[in-house]
């Protein structure tokens, strides 16, 4: 496999010795490099030999460099070539629960460790041969986020259809290596939950400090599940249930290990009814990735935010014209949103909160991240919303891209209502600042 050079960094060893842009990548030290990671271990050495090739000629250069120094190449292919397929059925996978008609991108399966370790992404792990494995734990990469779902092979087997389970040798592999994960469980009424909820978090608190967090996320079930496996939605009663469990090991891990381990979605606290805990309950936020604690954060990032950062600005000053704005959420977030921005000085600023029902995936997905464009601007007719400016967060649009699940643009949705649209971080300090105009987001 060729891996085309695509920059070298001035000055850098590679630089040095006489490595070009576009030069072609074979192999290091007589050995082919299998992707990023494995690129990394290879030039770790003070005398690596790269084998490259240039207009059709192949040939060697030994690079001199201290083995803490990078070796200053970046490629084409960001050295870690195809995604890697996932290889389950699970019972509950999203991407079986998406509209006909979407672009190709949405319906592929990513189960790549290599993405869990880059951007923290959950991987199953059952994707791996032997071969494979055996590489990451000699890499010795971590940590890695794996979707466990249950300590319990055969009702692991079942959740991700198929017929055998492994993952159980291969967490003892990991540890015995000293390698560390952070785990989930997609909580799924009437299989995973109760007695087994309470094993898989006994089963990996027992693998601490290996085990760094466990989330515990309900299942999502869109509105296009024709032919899929029946599944019980997380109703108020079951997300007491899995609380109860959760908030038990909590106080007997934090007792024993010093951590509370096991966390509970944001989204079970809203089903069952119950307060979010408060900012030190999360510890680090190990999981806020997973929607743990993602309300909590996004209050107190709010609150210091406008504690913290000048009163005085454009839109805040004596004098400045009034000003109107409509944020779209949620429905999980947006009653909590109204309520902290009604807390807060905003002379001159009206702010109202759009709660956006997800008819595209159905009135059961609440969370902001999985609105489209359609759904939004349906929201803002239907609730007669007039405002200067809309914020949206950007975790509606494609990560890198400007565009909704649905491929609409943040200028088309403009176009639609009539109204001007901004894109806003996904933190309580970059809402802030867009809110009293400190700066563009």
């Amino acid at each position: 496999m060729a891996h085309i050079i695509s920059g070298v960094a001035l000055n850098s060893p590679a630089h040095r010795a006489g490595v070009t842009v576009g030069d072609e990548l074979t192999a290091i030290d007589g050995e082919p490099v299998i992707d990023l990671f494995d690129y990394q271990l290879k030039t770790a050495s003070s005398r690596p030999v790269l084998h490259l090739v240039r207009e059709g000629e192949a040939f060697d250069v030994r690079v001199r460099k201290s083995s803490e120094d990078p070796m200053g190449l970046t490629f084409a292919d960001n050295l870690l070539g195809s995604v890697r397929k996932c290889a389950n059925f699970c019972l509950f996978c999203f991407a079986d629960q998406l509209p006909a008609g979407l672009r190709p991108s949405l319906y592929v399966k990513d189960d790549d460790w290599r993405h869990s370790v880059l951007f923290g992404n959950y991987v199953t792990l059952t994707n791996l041969s032997e071969a494979e494995f055996t590489r990451v734990l000699e890499l010795g990469v971590s940590p890695l986020y794996i979707s466990v779902h249950s300590t319990n092979p055969m009702l692991r087997a079942r959740l991700l259809r198929r017929k055998n389970d492994r993952l159980a040798s291969q967490l003892a592999r990991m540890v015995e290596r000293g390698m560390a994960f952070h785990g989930q469980v997609v909580l799924c009424p009437g299989l995973n939950d109760g007695q087994e909820l309470v094993k898989t978090i006994v089963d990996l608190s027992a693998m601490y400090p290996n085990a760094r967090s466990l989330a515990v996320v309900p299942v999502g079930l869109s509105a296009h599940r024709e032919g899929l496996p029946n599944l019980t939605p997380v109703d108020r009663n079951s997300a007491r249930d899995a609380l109860d469990i959760i908030e038990r090991a909590q106080h007997m891990c934090l007792a024993k290990l010093g951590t509370r381990f096991v966390f509970g979605a944001d989204e079970l606290y809203l089903a069952a009814g119950r307060p979010l805990p408060v900012e030190e309950a999360y510890e680090d936020f190990e999981q806020i990735g997973n929607g743990v604690g993602m309300l909590t954060w996004l209050e107190s990032q709010l609150f210091e935010a406008a504690v913290n950062l000048p009163a005085e600005t454009p839109l805040l000053s004596l004098g400045a014209p009034r000003r109107s704005i409509a944020i779209a959420t949620g429905l999980a977030a947006a009653p909590f949103l109204q309520t902290w921005l009604s807390l807060l000085p905003l002379p001159g600023i009206d702010v109202t909160v759009v709660a956006v029902t997800n008819h595209f995936f159905g009135p059961g997905i609440t969370v902001a991240g999985l609105l489209t464009g359609g759904d939004v601007a349906r929201a803002i007719r239907e609730q007669h919303i007039r405002a200067d400016e809309v914020f949206i967060p950007n975790v509606m649009l494609r990560q890198g891209e400007d565009i909704f699940l649905d491929d609409t643009t943040p200028q088309e949705l403009a176009e639609a209502i009539g109204m001007a649209v901004r894109v806003v971080g996904c933190d309580g300090e970059a809402l802030w600042r867009a809110i009293i105009g400190i700066q563009e987001a």
